[in-house]
């Protein structure tokens, strides 16, 4: 629920930033425009500015304009990325489980390594390890998944109790990787 509100929140801006910056870039074409061609603006559903140029006469190429144009489009996926990138653990995990649950176990690990990354608690840290070893697992990636993992277990593995380590030993002797964690 928490995620709905806070996408909610989230899209409401996203959307007056893009109608803004297209506003500004619709200016921009428009100033651009030479006398000796004509480039015909549309507008898509997803509101993206996409010209089209119908060259009448080849003195002044409108290619310039089109870069300018795909430049600023990458920019404002790479904000969107970005914005994504500033999910909180726990958000990260629920996308995660989403994504498990619909069997889309690749961005499922990938949502619980993001998650990783920000340095969990040590019993939550344990239980995303496990999970995303589980994951590439059942994709066939078990060395990707040991290679990807072992830089979260030495960060980790000073921070479990004695309890979590005793989980993490007996996990890692069920699934055969103690030669690979125990450096």
């Amino acid at each position: 629920m928490l995620i709905l509100i806070v996408s909610g929140t989230i899209w409401s801006k996203i959307q007056l930033y893009r109608n803004t910056r297209n506003n500004k870039e619709l200016l921009d074409v428009h100033e651009a425009i030479s006398v000796n061609s004509e480039i015909e603006i549309k507008i898509t559903d997803e509101k993206e500015l996409v010209a089209e140029e119908k060259i009448t006469d080849e003195k002044e190429p409108v290619e310039e304009e089109t870069i300018i144009i795909e430049e600023e489009r990458a920019v404002e996926e790479e904000s969107i990325c970005d914005s994504e990138k500033a999910l909180s653990i726990d958000e990260l995990i629920d996308l995660g489980f989403k994504e498990k649950n619909l069997e889309n176990f690749q961005q499922a690990a990938c949502y619980f390594f993001r998650a990783l990354a920000l340095n969990p608690m040590p019993d939550l840290a344990l239980c995303l390890i496990m999970d995303c070893y589980w994951l590439l697992n059942n994709l066939g990636e078990r060395d990707y998944a040991i290679t990807e993992l072992k830089i979260h277990v030495k960060t980790n593995i000073s921070r479990f109790d004695p309890v979590l380590q005793h989980r993490f030993v007996t996990w890692m002797i069920k699934e055969n990787l103690n030669k690979y964690f125990n450096d």
